[in-house]
């Protein structure tokens, strides 16, 4: 059964009339292996999604909703850190990682927070 990134790639693939073989061969992977990304038996890496963004000269916000399809299919989400002082990387990852441990009121008051500003 295809996944939502699955069908996309599909769907980008279809939308500019190209082959499976055709595409394989320009993201230098095997049909079988593009196939199984379509039918959501394979994940593919970030290498691969920036070559199919690439391929297809995708615009920012196609790009980053590929993306965001990717993070949501392995239950991961990406953020830039580039720029920030390592203190402030340094909050924001022990953040990350105390944050499922914290109970509702908590998560409420820091989502409160965060919607006030």
């Amino acid at each position: 059964m295809a996944t939502k990134l699955g069908q996309a790639f599909r769907d980008l693939r279809l939308t500019k009339g190209v082959t499976m073989g055709k595409m394989a061969e320009a993201l230098n992977v095997t049909p079988p292996f593009l196939s199984a990304i379509e039918h959501g038996k394979k994940k593919p890496s970030d290498e691969l999604i920036e070559k199919v963004i690439q391929y297809f000269e995708l615009n920012e916000e196609k790009a980053h909703s590929i993306k965001d399809l990717v993070a949501k299919e392995i239950g991961e989400k990406k953020i830039s850190l580039d720029g920030l002082l390592e203190t402030d990387k340094d909050d924001i990852l022990a953040f990350a990682r105390k944050y499922t441990g914290l109970g509702e009121d908590a998560k409420n008051m820091i989502r409160k927070m965060l919607d006030e500003n």
